[in-house]
């Protein structure tokens, strides 16, 4: 007798650290960050429905998320060209972008979101969580450490 389809919803919330210096299009946001146990059980995986970017400095900077289904060894750091290894790369499980087109002004800050992205995340063989890096596309200066907030919502398995 089959198993009946039961589905959960989760929502990962990521706190960017990030300089207070001039960003160049193509810099590493902050560290590697995990998406915790977006695998449930045996091979359970999630699907990323949305992604929403708090933005309280009202930049709208367009940002790439690259998520990995295993611990992904970068060597850059925060306000550094990404430097993702040939071997490193072959953890990627997909990417999005959140563009400036997907902000909205809300107060002095704005809010961007992606949705119904349908992206399969599913960590590897034996493990439970998947990670993700941010790349910025532009060039913000941000004036506080902490001025971006990241909400990933998915369903899982």
């Amino acid at each position: 007798m089959p198993k009946p389809l039961v589905s959960y919803s989760v929502s990962i919330t990521i706190s960017a650290t990030n300089s207070t210096s001039v960003y160049a299009a193509a810099d590493q946001l902050g560290s590697l960050f995990v998406l915790p146990k977006t695998g449930r059980e045996n091979m359970g995986g999630s699907v990323l429905q949305s992604i929403v970017v708090q933005d309280v400095e009202g930049q709208s900077p367009e940002i790439d998320f690259l998520f990995f289904n295993a611990n992904a060894n970068i060597t850059s750091s925060d306000n550094a060209a990404l430097n993702l290894q040939d071997s490193e790369a072959q953890k990627a499980i997909g990417h999005v972008t959140v563009s400036a087109t997907d902000y909205k002004a809300y107060g002095s800050g704005n809010i961007g979101c992606i949705k119904n992205l349908g992206l399969l995340i599913r960590p590897a063989a034996g493990l439970q969580d998947c990670y993700a890096i941010a790349v910025l596309r532009g060039t913000p200066t941000f004036s506080g450490s902490n001025a971006l907030t990241f909400n990933f919502s998915m369903l899982q398995d």
